[in-house]
């Protein structure tokens, strides 16, 4: 028992001094597989997170309880496309969607709507016109709040809405960071 209350302790004090040095930028690969599982409790929840992990960048957002955001806007091989994904967190229902997919810019049975402060910018990821996405990321560096509204296809082939998801959008100069877009 003494052993997992110090274990525990440790864990928990390391975690608390880690996430006070820096916790808007966290390199991953320091992290055991708990912590890793756990990163949503460390990262900041005010809004964008670079996470550095195995040689890789990748630009999240887990201000939402619920969901996580990924967004790959600056990629490192300009071959690549802009995309973003939106997974299930662990805290989502029981716990065992955590990690799961619920939609992306690859996602061809939805349509997904952003809004930025209220404003709509239709889905900048669908086709990306150069001008059109560089608008849209402007706009996201100096918007509070991010509004993702997911609208499924019903039976006569309408749009019904599912979900609408926010996202907080602080530590917005982040969205410079070049970061792996696949």
């Amino acid at each position: 028992m003494t052993k997992y209350i110090l274990t525990t302790f440790l864990l928990l004090v390391g975690l608390h001094s880690f996430s006070q040095e820096n916790n808007i930028i966290i390199d991953a690969d320091k992290f055991s597989e708990e912590q890793l599982s756990n990163i949503a409790n460390i990262a900041s929840p005010d809004g964008w997170v670079l996470l550095k992990y195995e040689g890789e960048n990748h630009l999240s957002n887990f201000s939402n309880k619920d969901y996580i955001l990924y967004f790959s806007i600056k990629c490192t091989e300009p071959s690549q496309k802009p995309l973003f994904l939106i997974e299930y967190s662990n805290n989502y229902r029981d716990g065992d969607y955590g990690g799961i997919d619920f939609v992306s810019s690859k996602d061809d049975h939805r349509e997904v709507i952003f809004l930025l402060d209220g404003k709509e910018f239709k889905n900048p990821f669908k086709n990306p016109d150069e001008i059109q996405f560089e608008g849209f990321i402007e706009a996201l560096k100096k918007a509070t709040v991010l509004t993702i509204n997911i609208y499924d296809y019903t039976a006569s082939n309408e749009l019904e809405l599912n979900r609408s998801l926010d996202f907080k959008l602080g530590n917005g100069e982040l969205l410079e960071s070049t970061v792996n877009c696949y």
